[in-house]
């Protein structure tokens, strides 16, 4: 047993025997310390986890081979979403890897990995062109080395996990567009004509997301409760199959009430429909979706996001917004409204009412301020001096 200076950290030189042979093989632990005190003290404890057995001699394995393992076994046992996985899959194949694979695990250091955030805002992009990553992105990148360095830890590869010490690049907090009531109004308006009205409404009342409204059957439909069951979220269509999976939050098998209108609205959209499979008669596919194509294939997200972004230019609105912004203004115009946060959390399937809070501050601020006035007209009324008009202004002597 050693320790050992190795790229400005000091390192501890351990036997251990092999979990399958037996036989004892070198291990090298990092002590995360450039202290020689401090190391030797780490020095101790892993001379008795040693002891204990509890050390593997597989720490040594350099990222590159470290990271997609991980991935694998993460993507089996923790059940991520395809969409999750292939996120996880390019930070690491794309940037990760490229600039840190080589590091043995042991070998990491907080400093490497505030080199590599500095870096890749400076100038991360994988295509070569200039510029850097967002901090968004960069962010997603220690999202990934945080969680498979924590599994390491719990594996027993590593002493500590050296990204908790580790500042992530702070993300700008974005404000989202939104229409105001005029403008919902005139999409309104202006979508009355088209075959998807209904879609276009449901996502300005409801506040579902894109995949959630792409997902509803009619089974999903209560007419006489005036709800609509929200149990899955499409997340793809491969060779013309649409591929579900489960919604975020606490959104699943929740019901989301419907107003009567919108209800009437509803109902309008199923008659179209009914015509439209009898036009195409045997050529129909029967899937149960409130919102589909003219065939009762799957409507895709690129579909919606395009009748969408034609909606808004027909009736002359912002054309930079996104679908997804349908859900912010019915968060926004709620609010505004008076509506309480927990409400507009539950419809909105928000795990906590913290986060509505968090994404629609800038909301809530100006009623704070009107509730601030409210209370000051309340005490002005038992005020003399505000019956009496403004009290003479002394002049401190």
């Amino acid at each position: 047993m050693a320790l050992v200076l190795r790229n400005g950290v000091w390192q501890v030189v351990l036997r251990v025997p092999d979990p399958v042979t037996g036989k004892k093989k070198q291990v090298w632990r990092s002590t995360g310390e450039r202290d020689r005190a401090k190391a030797k003290l780490v020095e101790a404890k892993l001379i008795v986890a040693a002891t204990r057995g509890e050390l593997l001699p597989t720490d040594q394995t350099p990222l590159e081979e470290f990271l997609p393992q991980w991935l694998e076994t993460r993507a089996a046992t923790a059940g991520l979403e395809a969409g999750t996985v292939a996120s996880y899959r390019n930070a690491i194949t794309l940037h990760i890897l490229p600039a840190l694979g080589k590091v043995k695990i042991c070998d990491l250091t907080p400093a490497m990995l505030s080199a590599y955030y500095a870096k890749k805002l400076r100038s991360g992009r994988a295509d070569g062109r200039p510029g850097g990553l967002s901090p968004h992105k960069v962010h997603e990148h220690h999202a990934v080395l945080h969680k498979a360095l924590n599994d390491a830890l719990k594996w027993g590869l590593v002493t500590r996990n050296v990204a908790d010490a580790v500042d992530a690049p702070a993300v700008p907090k974005v404000e989202y567009p939104t229409l105001s009531r005029e403008q919902a109004r005139q999409l309104s308006t202006e979508a009355r004509a088209h075959r998807l009205f209904a879609l276009y409404r449901m996502a300005l009342t409801t506040g579902l997301r894109q995949g959630e409204i792409l997902a509803l059957r009619w089974s999903d439909v209560d007419w006489d409760a005036g709800t609509v069951s929200v149990a899955r979220a499409q997340k793809d269509i491969v060779d013309g199959i649409p591929v579900y999976g489960k919604t975020k939050a606490k959104r699943a098998r929740s019901k989301v009430h419907l107003d009567p209108r919108d209800l009437t609205d509803l109902a309008a959209h199923r008659e179209r429909q009914r015509l439209e499979q009898a036009r195409a008669g045997s050529a129909w596919h029967p899937g149960d979706l409130i919102f589909c194509r003219e065939d009762g294939t799957a409507l895709s997200a690129d579909q919606a996001r395009n009748f969408f972004k034609r909606l808004l230019r027909a009736a002359g609105l912002p054309p930079r917004m996104r679908f997804h912004d349908l859900r912010h203004t019915n968060a926004t115009l709620l609010m505004e409204a008076g509506e309480p946060v927990l409400v507009v959390s539950e419809r909105l399937g928000h795990s906590t009412p913290t986060t509505t809070e968090a994404m629609y501050g800038h909301v809530t601020a100006p009623m704070r301020s009107a509730a601030a006035s409210k209370m000051a007209d309340i005490l002005a009324l038992d005020d003399p001096a505000a019956e009496d008009g403004p009290r003479q202004q002394t002049t401190a002597r």
